[in-house]
């Protein structure tokens, strides 16, 4: 039986499989970290988004932002690739209300609108 010669792998060709493999790794986590950040406040099944952000404090307003930039970055690529906006992201339940004292209030009557 003949012996098989396995493909010549060179540098160039190791180096793109493995950015590919870096940045498909690094994008799912990102959209992880997104998804997983939705359902910690919104869908907890021992907490209500109030009590979470309650416990938040003076840092809901600052975590909401930060998470809410995240969201936007995944939303401006979905654009680029021509993809639904929302697509690949959770965004809340229900409407809030960023106070200046850094606290969040949610309003558990009124659906959350995407803007």
């Amino acid at each position: 039986m003949p012996a098989l010669d396995p493909p010549t792998i060179t540098a160039p060709k190791w180096a793109v499989a493995s950015l590919v493999g870096i940045s498909s790794r690094g994008w799912g986590a990102i959209i992880s970290a997104q998804n997983d950040g939705i359902d910690a406040v919104w869908h907890n099944p021992l907490a209500t988004p109030q009590q979470v952000c309650d416990e938040l404090g003076t840092l809901a307003v600052a975590a909401f932002d930060e998470h809410g930039r995240l969201t936007d970055f995944i939303v401006a690529q979905n654009v680029l690739e021509g993809k639904d906006p929302l697509d690949r992201v959770k965004i809340p339940t229900f409407a809030f209300t960023r106070n200046q004292d850094g606290t969040v209030t949610v309003d558990p009557n009124t659906p959350y609108v995407a803007p």
